[in-house]
């Protein structure tokens, strides 16, 4: 299924903001994405196309979070690091 609320969510990861996207008033966006995430047609579409994304590019959602937890711990150090250097 090729749907511009189902490409849009690719970009958005918010159905509110995919519905936006996809040309629906704001007013009614947030109700309008949520019932196209329960759409069985829509939510496989959107499933089929993650899956596709996910082996395309062989990044998954554990890597991401992974990769964001070691910035952070990077970050944290890096913080430390440089309080250290300021207070000696």
């Amino acid at each position: 299924m090729n749907c511009p609320a189902c490409n849009s969510f690719q970009v958005h990861v918010l159905a509110t903001q995919a519905a936006i996207r996809a040309g629906c008033y704001e007013k009614t966006a947030a109700v309008i994405g949520a019932e196209n995430l329960i759409k069985p047609d829509i939510a496989a579409s959107i499933q089929a196309a993650m899956h596709a994304r996910a082996e395309r590019t062989r990044i998954t959602a554990d890597k991401v979070v992974g990769e964001l937890a070691r910035w952070d711990s990077l970050s944290c150090a890096i913080e430390l690091l440089i309080e250290k250097l300021l207070w000696v």
